[in-house]
C-alpha cells in the first residue's frame, strides 16, 4: 500500500482522506486505513507541523497553504536537495515527509498479518509504530469474483469487500513477497479441488481483471436470456449460506431465477449497513455483512418493497477451525519428508490450502467425506524440519510442526 504524495513544480501535494483538530489524514491505498500527522493548525493561509530536529528536539514549522480542497493540500518546498521534512511519531522515531524533487513520491507501508505497519526512521534504521486511524466503515475495494459454479453447471458471482486484515502473505515465483487477498472458489463452493469449479474474472473497483489460465474459459451459458421481460419477484430469494462467529461474518446468497438480471438493496436489522447485490438471469450472487458472533437478521428490497428476508446460517461454519484436527506425525530422514495428519470433523468434501514456513513449499489436501473424514499427506524437509499451516479461504486455520526426532 502506499499513501501518495507528489512533487511537482515546485510544489507538493498531498493526498488527504480528511482533517482532526490536531492532525491530517493521509489515505493508504484503497482508504480503510489512515495515517495520522499530528499538525498545529490548518486552513486556508498555513499547515502548522511538529518536526523533528536533527537531536531528536522538536519544532513547529508554518509551511504556507497553496491550495486546499476535501480530498488534498498543496504547500511550496523550500528545502535544499535531498532534505526533508522529519515528522514524529507516537511510539518514538519519525516519518520522512518527501520536500523536493519532481518525480512522484510515495510512503511505502507493508501490512503484516493484516495490520499496517508505516516505515518510519529511527536510530536503528527500523520500524516503530505510528498513530493509526482505522475506519471499519469503508471499504478497502469492492471485489466482484465472476465464476463457474460446475455443482449448479452456472455462473455466479462473489461479491466481497476486502479490507487490510483480510491480506495475508503471498509468496512470489521470484522469492519475493506481497500481500494480497487469496481466494480458492472450490473453498467458498465448499466442494473439493477438481470439482469443475473456476474462477472467470475478479473487477476491482469497476475494472475487470480476467483469469488468464486455462481454468478462465467461458463455459456455455446453455441459452440466451430475456434480457427484456419482466422481473418475477417471486423467483427472488435470500438464503443464508454460513458464518464465521471468529471475523464476526455472516454470508448469503440471492437467487434470481428470472431471465434478466436484477440488483437488490439488503439491509441488516437493527444497524444501518445496507449495500446492493446485482444478480444476473438463473443465476446466484454471494456476499457477506457483518454479524456479532453470526447473529444477523437479512432484508432485501426491490423498488422499496421487501422480497425477502433471513437470519443467518448459525450452525454452519463458513471457515472450519473448532472441529478441525491437524498435527505433525513423523519425519523420514531417508525420504527427508515429514507426514502430516488432518481431520476436517465435517460431513462434507473440504480442501485446505497448506504452506511450508521453511521451505515456501504450498499445495491442497481434500479430506474426503467418509468415515475417516480425514487424510495423511507430505511435505519436504531436508533440514528435518517442518511447521505446517493450514489455510481456508485465506484464512490460517491450524498449524502443526514436526518433530524431526520422531521417524516414521
Amino acid at each position: 500500500m502506499e499513501v501518495p504524495i507528489t512533487a511537482k513544480d515546485g510544489s507538493l501535494t498531498i493526498s488527504l482522506a480528511g482533517t482532526t483538530d490536531n492532525a491530517i489524514l493521509l489515505p493508504t491505498e484503497g482508504g480503510n486505513t489512515y495515517l495520522a500527522i499530528p499538525t498545529l493548525r490548518l486552513d486556508e493561509d498555513y499547515l502548522e507541523l511538529v518536526v523533528q530536529n536533527d537531536d531528536d528536539s522538536t519544532r513547529s514549522i508554518k509551511i504556507p497553504v497553496e491550495g486546499k480542497t476535501e480530498d488534498a493540500i498543496t504547500v511550496p518546498y523550500k528545502l535544499k536537495d535531498g532534505s526533508y521534512y522529519k515528522i514524529p511519531l507516537e511510539g518514538g522515531g519519525y516519518m520522512k515527509l518527501p520536500a523536493v524533487g519532481k518525480k512522484a513520491k510515495s510512503i511505502k507501508i507493508p501490512v503484516d498479518d493484516g495490520m499496517a505497519t508505516f516505515p518510519v526512521h529511527d536510530d536503528e534504521g527500523g520500524f516503530v509504530p505510528a498513530q493509526l486511524v482505522r475506519r471499519t466503515d469503508d471499504y478497502l475495494k469492492r471485489i466482484r469474483v465472476r465464476t463457474y459454479n460446475a455443482t449448479r453447471g452456472r455462473i455466479e458471482t462473489v461479491q466481497k469487500t476486502v479490507t487490510a486484515d483480510d491480506l495475508r502473505v503471498y509468496q512470489k515465483p521470484d522469492g519475493s513477497t506481497a500481500y494480497a487477498w487469496t481466494f480458492n472458489v472450490f473453498q467458498f463452493y465448499d466442494s473439493p479441488l477438481g470439482d469443475g469449479d473456476k474462477i472467470l474474472s475478479v473487477t476491482a473497483n469497476g475494472k475487470t481483471f480476467d483469469n488468464p489460465n486455462d481454468c478462465g474459459s467461458k463455459p456455455s451459458k446453455g441459452h440466451d436470456y430475456d434480457k427484456d421481460g419482466k422481473v418475477d419477484l417471486g423467483k427472488v430469494s435470500l438464503i443464508p449460506v454460513c458464518v464465521d462467529a471468529e471475523t464476526d461474518m455472516a454470508r448469503f446468497r440471492v437467487e434470481n431465477g428470472n431471465e434478466k438480471p436484477i440488483t437488490v438493496v439488503y439491509g441488516v436489522d437493527d444497524t444501518s449497513i445496507t449495500g446492493q447485490v446485482t444478480v444476473k438471469p438463473k443465476s446466484t450472487t454471494y456476499f457477506e455483512v457483518p454479524a456479532p458472533d453470526g447473529e444477523a437478521l437479512v432484508g432485501i428490497f426491490y423498488d422499496g418493497e421487501q422480497i425477502d428476508a433471513a437470519r443467518s446460517a448459525t450452525e454452519t461454519a463458513c471457515i472450519p477451525r473448532d472441529r478441525l484436527g491437524f498435527d505433525a506425525r513423523c519425519y523420514d530422514p531417508d525420504a527427508k519428508k515429514a507426514r502430516f495428519y488432518v481431520r476436517s470433523g465435517a460431513h462434507a468434501e473440504k480442501t485446505f490450502v497448506y504452506r511450508v514456513a521453511e521451505t515456501g513449499e504450498t499445495g491442497t489436501v481434500t479430506i474426503p467425506d467418509d468415515l475417516t473424514n480425514a487424510e495423511v499427506f507430505w511435505v519436504t524437509a531436508p533440514d528435518g524440519e517442518a511447521t505446517v499451516t493450514l489455510y481456508y479461504e485465506g484464512h490460517p486455520v491450524a498449524t502443526a510442526t514436526v518433530d524431526p526426532k520422531e521417524h516414521c
